[in-house]
């Protein structure tokens, strides 16, 4: 049985051109608040089989992107939880901060449509859930280091653009490490409002008893409504559709861009 959940790690893509792979100029950025509420009443087994489960999570963060030059991105990304579930050691439930990543971008390369650029991070454990199967507040700190491609797209008069993520996240305490793979569409069907559907997937390598390997593949859609230029809202929602070792999340999404 699953001694603990999956914390998701959402990826936030603006919803102008600089998202994701893309930088910002030096001393321009943006700041994203969000709230996630989550559900779950199933989890997948080591079998990848659908089994009861008790949870329920509701997360707040920030989200900061700021240039630092024309080449390089300072991203910072804490966390607050308020986490309850149950167990077959009982129940379990935390307040408080959760894991805080730190990381730097730079773009490789790029053309007038495409870029590829790569990104190194730490992420500090918090007090509540931190890694997929343990207990609440267990793991360390951890590193990551990702590559992200991403290209500018047309629809006939309208925009949009497409983006692969790949990374490599390297755990504490011998715990299984992962790889991470994540894809995105976004489109503009008018000016002020852009619609995304994204692929969020984990595959941890194999792990040394007591911990046990995991997987996971979420799918998630949002809608990003520009009231004025550098003000946003976005509404998302998103499933687990597939995993083993890992629960059965729907969840929804509320998020407050501002960029400058």
């Amino acid at each position: 049985m699953i001694r603990g959940y999956l914390l998701i790690l959402l990826s936030f893509w603006a919803p102008l051109v600089h998202a994701g792979a893309w930088p910002y100029d030096k001393g321009e950025g943006q700041v994203i608040a969000t709230i996630v509420h989550a559900r779950a009443g199933t989890q997948f087994d080591e079998f990848g089989e659908a089994t009861p489960a008790e949870f329920r999570k509701t997360e707040t963060s920030l989200y900061w992107e700021h240039g630092l030059s024309n080449n390089w991105t300072f991203v910072l990304h804490p966390t607050l939880q308020d986490v309850q579930f149950n167990t077959t050691a009982g129940a379990e439930d935390y307040i408080g901060l959760g894991p805080t990543e730190i990381a730097l971008r730079r773009t490789v390369w790029k053309n007038d449509n495409t870029i590829l650029s790569a990104q190194g991070g730490v992420i500090f454990a918090g007090g509540g859930e931190n890694i997929p199967d343990r207990s609440l507040g267990e793991g360390g700190t951890d590193h990551e280091a990702r590559l992200l491609l991403g290209r500018s797209l047309h629809f006939g008069a309208r925009r949009g653009f497409a983006e692969l993520q790949a990374g490599y996240r390297a755990r504490s305490d011998d715990l299984p490490n992962e790889w991470r793979l994540d894809a995105s569409l976004g489109i503009r069907p008018v000016d002020n409002v852009q619609i995304m559907g994204q692929i969020f997937a984990i595959q941890s390598e194999e792990a040394i008893f007591p911990n046990r390997q995991y997987q996971s593949v979420k799918l998630q859609t949002s809608l990003i409504w520009d009231r004025s230029f550098g003000h946003s809202y976005q509404f998302g929602l998103y499933q687990t559709v597939a995993g083993e070792t890992i629960v059965k999340e729907t969840g929804l999404l509320l998020s407050l861009w501002q960029r400058y």
